[in-house]
């Protein structure tokens, strides 16, 4: 079940080697207790259009991770550094990308898949 949707601006000035980023994060979540790394989801969007505010760096690298709910805080940031790691290996030498994480619980009771 779990989601990662790895999302770019399209201005990043380097040739970005998609599938190995996402192969990458797919890993760093696997390796987190109780995630079933069967049910890793990892996809990307390159984002044409967007606006930053005054002052913030050109681009973007976002990084937005799905769970169920129910795991400890604890475990929630474990994730959130792994996966911002792997971001940083891949983003961190661009000066003017900003690099961001977010882990999103979705509700157990209401989430359905086959």
């Amino acid at each position: 079940m779990p989601h990662i949707i790895l999302r770019t601006s399209q201005n990043l000035p380097v040739a970005l080697d998609v599938e190995n980023v996402l192969t990458q994060l797919v890993a760093a979540l696997a390796s987190c207790e109780t995630i079933d790394s069967a049910a890793i989801k990892a996809y990307y969007q390159n984002v044409r259009v967007w606006v930053m505010g005054e002052g913030a760096p050109q681009g973007f690298a976002h990084c937005e991770v799905s769970l169920l709910n129910g795991r400890d805080v604890t475990l929630r940031q474990e994730i959130s550094t792994k996966i911002f790691r792997v971001m940083e290996w891949a983003f961190g030498d661009l000066e003017t990308v900003g690099i961001t994480v977010e882990i999103r619980e979705m509700d157990r009771e209401t989430y359905r898949k086959t």
